[in-house]
């Protein structure tokens, strides 16, 4: 049996996994983690059109390493 790859109408969908994810591998209670802004999904949507979700967390795991250090910049 074999599963269809996800795709870009997929995104919504995956991106509160990854996250809870990506906050519970940096120690963070995932309660804590804003979601993201309608300009972050933009963002992921335009270097993520489907396929791979190592990729799609990827992308994720780099906006919220950026996200974090402008967070701390102010």
């Amino acid at each position: 049996m074999s599963f269809p790859k996800p795709s870009a109408t997929d995104l919504i969908s995956l991106l509160p996994a990854i996250i809870a994810d990506l906050a519970r591998e940096r120690g963070l209670d995932n309660r804590w983690v804003e979601p993201l802004t309608g300009t972050e999904c933009d963002t992921v949507a335009a270097h993520w059109r489907g396929g791979s979700v190592r990729r799609l967390r990827r992308v994720v795991e780099v906006l919220l390493d950026v996200r974090e250090k402008m967070a701390s910049r102010n």
